[in-house]
């Protein structure tokens, strides 16, 4: 499929230049039919159909484990990713005098959960980050012998950062050291195997790089270590049950589906689904390959012009976080932005967020996080994009 029949299947690319999917990306039209579909059919049928949403829970738990290198077995369908990091932390029988260790880079979904064990007598642990990254030898320097836990973000929300997973994994997997991901901003954009870097549990949502809907998430448990998580909600989705759900069925199944205690948004399913699939169907690493290339280019692009680019170099996720220049014009930003002001540049807004919504007025869509400004292209974006914002930025400057 070539860039003009991609980018067909993105009507985002008709109305602004997408570089935020970090945040939430756009659906594509597949993705929007299946679920404009899935609410057609309830809308004129209710329930009639029940049969078919179970296969739609069935293909979404084959390509969810397809694209991660996992069984499906393995995959439960949740909210959010929230609540998979949260049934993670409060699931394991933790003793006091253990310990989990995270880095101080991580989004609240991904430290909350941790921290809060503090008040079971676990203490947690943060990395300190070097210069926005760290490594293998890091993580190693602070677990111990009371470690039960590694829990690490695929790709950092803020700067971009891509640690070595298969290293971590390695170190844990050798230690007996649990390994949980967020890997909220790096499925549907990088590739990940979750057997060969030894992860024990994943979570994330379906909104972001995976290109669907909000409200669902993939939740990995691995076959070796499920058996080792309480599940934190039980009901009648999550039961081995046959005919009868008369107040005698007990039994959980045996597989990643005791997770899962109630009704399953189905809608979002088709179209999440819809979307996985269509990524499989690319292939990972070649949308890799090209989510790599566009953001390695705008960062060249923008810091020839004089930004500072704050993600580790060379980008290796879709993420591309820089500061602007001192020389920025923010005389012309500010009178764009307010129409008949004198345009003075001083002011209590940040020179990143005024940016930020002046990018918005000229159709650029990104993100303001940390103190800078955040870029994240898909493999849908083009070059001709790229050029544009280097353009609009260049006249500031």
């Amino acid at each position: 499929m070539n860039k003009k029949e991609l980018r067909y299947l993105f009507p985002v690319t008709r109305n602004c230049i997408y570089l935020n999917h970090a945040a939430v990306g756009p659906l594509a039209r597949h993705s929007y039919e299946a679920m404009e579909e899935l609410a057609r059919d309830q809308r004129d049928w209710g329930a009639v159909h029940w049969r078919s949403w179970l296969g739609h829970y069935k293909r979404f738990r084959e390509n969810a484990a397809r694209l991660i290198g996992a069984t499906p077995g393995e995959i439960a369908i949740l909210k959010n990713t929230s609540e998979g990091i949260s049934f993670v932390a409060e699931g394991l029988d933790w003793k006091a005098g253990e310990n989990v260790v995270t880095t101080d880079m991580e989004f609240p979904s991904n430290f909350v959960p941790w921290k809060r064990l503090e008040r079971r007598g676990v203490e947690c642990r943060q990395i300190a980050n070097r210069d926005g990254r760290f490594d293998v030898a890091d993580v190693e320097a602070i677990i111990d012998g009371k470690t039960r836990v590694v829990a690490l973000s695929a790709v950092s929300y803020h700067n971009g950062f891509r640690p070595d997973l298969e290293e971590i994994g390695a170190l844990c997997a050798s230690r007996g050291i649990l390994f949980s991901l967020d890997a909220i901003q790096s499925l549907g954009a990088i590739a990940i195997d979750v057997k060969r870097c030894h992860i024990s549990f994943l979570a994330s949502d379906g909104h972001k790089w995976l290109l669907g809907p909000e409200g669902l998430a993939i939740f990995f448990a691995s076959e070796e270590a499920r058996e080792r998580l309480t599940p934190l909600e039980s009901g009648w989705m999550s039961l081995a049950r046959d005919a009868t759900s008369l107040g005698k069925v007990t039994e959980l199944h045996r597989d990643a589906r005791r997770f899962e205690a109630g009704s399953i948004n189905t809608a979002g399913v088709c179209g999440l689904d819809a979307s996985i699939a269509f990524l499989n169907g690319i292939g990972i690493g070649e949308i890799e390959a090209e989510v790599l290339r566009l953001a390695r280019s705008l960062g060249d692009a923008l810091t020839a012009i004089g930004f500072t680019l704050r993600t580790p170099a060379p980008a290796s996720s879709g993420i591309v976080s820089l500061t602007p220049p001192v020389e920025i014009d923010l005389v012309s930003v500010r009178r764009a932005l307010r129409p008949g002001s004198a345009g003075d540049a001083t002011g209590d807004i940040p020179p990143v967020q005024l940016l930020h919504a002046w990018l918005e007025l000229h159709g650029v869509i990104c993100s303001a996080r940390e103190g800078m400004l955040r870029f994240s292209p898909h493999f849908y974006n083009d070059d001709a994009e790229i050029g544009r914002v280097a353009e609009l930025l260049g006249s500031l400057v």
